[in-house]
């Protein structure tokens, strides 16, 4: 097969795979450095994301909690006594 690529498709996946730089310019490498230094920086906003959503959701549910208490404590505070018959 002729191609007229000088590097095979296989020979860029092992690149990529091992982090060669034997073909790269110093703009290639440091444009590759910058998007790997930003796909970091979304993963750890989103691992950070994820640990503030959960944190959320637990406060949420105890407010719900200590809510239903303080409304249910409030109903029977509220509520006039029985009278004796």
């Amino acid at each position: 097969m002729c191609s007229m690529e000088p590097y095979s498709s296989d020979d860029i996946k092992r690149k990529k795979r091992k982090n060669w730089n034997f073909f790269n310019t110093p703009l290639e490498d440091k444009i590759s450095q910058i998007i790997d230094s930003f796909e970091k920086m979304v993963f750890q906003l989103l691992w950070v994301s994820d640990i503030l959503d959960s944190k959320f959701y637990e406060l949420e549910r105890r407010f719900n909690i200590i809510e239903r208490e303080l409304t249910k404590n409030q109903i029977n505070f509220i509520a006039p006594p029985s009278s004796p018959t």
